[in-house]
Protein backbone atom coordinates (compact mmCIF):
# COMPACT_ATOMS: atom_id res chain seq x y z
CA UNK A 1 0.00 0.00 0.00
CA UNK A 2 1.26 3.51 -0.74
CA UNK A 3 1.85 5.99 1.99
CA UNK A 4 0.21 9.70 1.98
CA UNK A 5 3.98 10.56 1.34
CA UNK A 6 4.98 8.46 -1.44
CA UNK A 7 1.50 9.53 -2.86
CA UNK A 8 2.50 13.28 -2.64
CA UNK A 9 6.06 12.47 -4.09
CA UNK A 10 3.90 10.77 -7.26
CA UNK A 11 1.57 13.73 -7.66
CA UNK A 12 4.59 16.68 -7.69
CA UNK A 13 6.54 14.65 -10.02
CA UNK A 14 3.88 13.95 -12.44
CA UNK A 15 2.92 17.79 -11.83
CA UNK A 16 6.75 18.88 -12.59
CA UNK A 17 6.59 16.50 -15.47
CA UNK A 18 3.76 17.91 -16.84
CA UNK A 19 4.53 21.95 -15.76
CA UNK A 20 7.60 21.06 -18.25
CA UNK A 21 5.87 19.91 -21.01
CA UNK A 22 3.63 23.11 -20.79
CA UNK A 23 6.22 25.81 -20.85
CA UNK A 24 7.88 23.77 -23.55
CA UNK A 25 4.49 23.92 -25.86
CA UNK A 26 4.38 27.34 -24.92
CA UNK A 27 7.57 28.20 -25.97
CA UNK A 28 7.15 26.58 -29.51
CA UNK A 29 4.01 28.05 -29.70
CA UNK A 30 6.09 31.56 -29.10
CA UNK A 31 8.89 30.93 -31.75
CA UNK A 32 7.31 29.15 -34.03
CA UNK A 33 3.28 29.05 -33.85
CA UNK A 34 1.05 25.76 -33.63
CA UNK A 35 -0.90 24.81 -36.40
CA UNK A 36 -3.19 21.55 -37.83
CA UNK A 37 -3.82 21.80 -41.18
CA UNK A 38 -2.64 18.85 -42.92
CA UNK A 39 -6.00 17.38 -44.83
CA UNK A 40 -7.12 14.42 -42.70
CA UNK A 41 -6.71 17.50 -39.25
CA UNK A 42 -8.44 20.05 -41.23
CA UNK A 43 -11.53 17.47 -42.52
CA UNK A 44 -11.84 15.75 -38.95
CA UNK A 45 -12.23 19.35 -37.53
CA UNK A 46 -14.73 20.49 -40.16
CA UNK A 47 -16.59 17.24 -39.30
CA UNK A 48 -16.44 17.81 -35.59
CA UNK A 49 -17.58 20.98 -35.90
CA UNK A 50 -20.43 20.86 -38.43
CA UNK A 51 -19.25 22.75 -41.34
CA UNK A 52 -20.27 19.69 -43.31
CA UNK A 53 -23.11 18.93 -42.28
CA UNK A 54 -24.83 21.88 -40.81
CA UNK A 55 -24.17 20.40 -37.22
CA UNK A 56 -21.93 18.85 -35.27
CA UNK A 57 -21.03 15.16 -35.73
CA UNK A 58 -18.93 13.05 -34.11
CA UNK A 59 -18.62 10.48 -36.81
CA UNK A 60 -15.15 10.95 -37.26
CA UNK A 61 -13.37 9.08 -40.35
CA UNK A 62 -10.27 7.95 -38.07
CA UNK A 63 -11.64 9.18 -34.54
CA UNK A 64 -13.63 6.30 -31.97
CA UNK A 65 -16.81 7.58 -32.00
CA UNK A 66 -16.96 7.39 -28.14
CA UNK A 67 -13.65 9.80 -28.05
CA UNK A 68 -14.80 12.43 -30.58
CA UNK A 69 -18.27 12.33 -28.59
CA UNK A 70 -16.55 14.90 -26.18
CA UNK A 71 -15.50 17.48 -29.07
CA UNK A 72 -18.46 17.39 -31.13
CA UNK A 73 -20.54 18.17 -27.58
CA UNK A 74 -17.98 21.22 -27.58
CA UNK A 75 -18.46 22.23 -30.73
CA UNK A 76 -22.42 22.26 -30.09
CA UNK A 77 -21.78 24.72 -27.27
CA UNK A 78 -20.01 27.19 -29.88
CA UNK A 79 -18.32 26.14 -32.94
CA UNK A 80 -15.70 29.41 -32.60
CA UNK A 81 -13.40 27.48 -30.52
CA UNK A 82 -11.08 25.45 -32.31
CA UNK A 83 -11.66 22.27 -29.75
CA UNK A 84 -10.08 19.87 -32.17
CA UNK A 85 -6.46 21.63 -32.32
CA UNK A 86 -6.94 21.81 -28.38
CA UNK A 87 -7.11 18.62 -27.70
CA UNK A 88 -4.70 17.64 -30.09
CA UNK A 89 -1.98 20.21 -27.87
CA UNK A 90 -3.16 18.93 -24.81
CA UNK A 91 -2.73 15.18 -25.52
CA UNK A 92 0.99 16.40 -26.85
CA UNK A 93 1.16 18.12 -23.10
CA UNK A 94 -0.10 14.73 -21.65
CA UNK A 95 2.32 12.42 -23.58
CA UNK A 96 5.10 14.48 -22.85
CA UNK A 97 4.44 14.87 -19.47
CA UNK A 98 4.07 11.01 -19.13
CA UNK A 99 7.23 10.64 -21.01
CA UNK A 100 9.11 12.85 -18.27
CA UNK A 101 7.21 11.27 -15.74
CA UNK A 102 8.82 7.97 -16.65
CA UNK A 103 12.04 9.37 -16.26
CA UNK A 104 11.78 11.55 -13.38
CA UNK A 105 10.79 8.21 -11.31
CA UNK A 106 13.93 6.68 -11.92
CA UNK A 107 15.82 9.68 -10.87
CA UNK A 108 17.37 10.41 -7.06
CA UNK A 109 19.13 13.15 -7.13
CA UNK A 110 18.33 17.02 -8.30
CA UNK A 111 21.20 16.56 -11.23
CA UNK A 112 19.27 13.52 -12.95
CA UNK A 113 16.42 15.84 -13.15
CA UNK A 114 17.91 18.23 -14.68
CA UNK A 115 19.64 15.46 -17.27
CA UNK A 116 16.12 14.03 -17.56
CA UNK A 117 14.83 17.02 -18.46
CA UNK A 118 17.11 18.06 -20.87
CA UNK A 119 17.58 14.67 -22.64
CA UNK A 120 13.58 14.72 -23.46
CA UNK A 121 13.79 18.12 -24.28
CA UNK A 122 16.15 16.91 -27.40
CA UNK A 123 14.72 14.22 -27.75
CA UNK A 124 11.17 16.56 -28.41
CA UNK A 125 12.55 19.08 -30.58
CA UNK A 126 14.46 16.92 -32.85
CA UNK A 127 11.92 14.34 -33.56
CA UNK A 128 9.53 16.87 -34.18
CA UNK A 129 10.52 20.35 -34.48
CA UNK A 130 14.25 20.61 -36.78
CA UNK A 131 13.51 19.92 -39.82
CA UNK A 132 15.36 16.85 -41.05
CA UNK A 133 15.44 16.11 -45.07
CA UNK A 134 12.90 13.06 -44.98
CA UNK A 135 10.30 15.50 -42.83
CA UNK A 136 10.42 18.55 -44.97
CA UNK A 137 7.39 18.85 -46.55
CA UNK A 138 5.60 21.86 -47.73
CA UNK A 139 3.05 21.81 -45.07
CA UNK A 140 5.32 21.49 -42.24
CA UNK A 141 7.72 24.60 -43.48
CA UNK A 142 3.97 26.51 -43.86
CA UNK A 143 3.07 26.02 -40.43
CA UNK A 144 6.36 26.43 -38.41
CA UNK A 145 8.00 28.72 -41.01
CA UNK A 146 10.98 26.92 -42.18
CA UNK A 147 13.25 27.97 -44.84
CA UNK A 148 13.06 25.05 -47.95
CA UNK A 149 16.20 23.16 -47.23
CA UNK A 150 15.40 20.36 -49.88
CA UNK A 151 17.61 21.59 -52.18
CA UNK A 152 20.80 21.18 -49.42
CA UNK A 153 20.75 17.17 -49.63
Amino acid sequence: MMTKKGLYRDIARLSLGIGIALGYVFCVYQKAGICFETNDDRFLAEILSGVLSAKPDAHAVFINYLLALPLSALYRLTAAVPWYGGALVCLQVLSYGAMLDAGYSRCERPAQYLAVTAGGIVLLTGGVYIPWPRYNSPPRRLCLRLPDTSALF
